[in-house]
């Protein structure tokens, strides 16, 4: 894995964890808001936090597998 794709890994796995703390949140006036995790727990829509996580992580794969080094050394 070269220096491009270890950033591409982590600057992927830095927007999961802080979807993670700072997910959307849907409080009662019905609007969604970013929270944080452990004041608005209640409000917590874990299908909406699912999916923000899939999409980081393709988008992710994506990177890491377009930043790969093709040169045979």
């Amino acid at each position: 894995m070269n220096k491009k794709q270890l950033i591409v890994m982590w600057c992927g796995i830095a927007v999961i964890v802080l979807t993670g703390l700072f997910p959307l949140v849907q409080k009662p006036n019905r609007r969604l808001e970013i929270g944080f995790l452990f004041d608005d727990y209640k409000y917590l829509e874990l299908s909406v936090v699912l999916i923000l996580w899939v999409l980081a992580a393709l988008v992710t794969i994506g990177l890491v597998i377009t930043f790969k080094d093709n040169s045979k050394a």
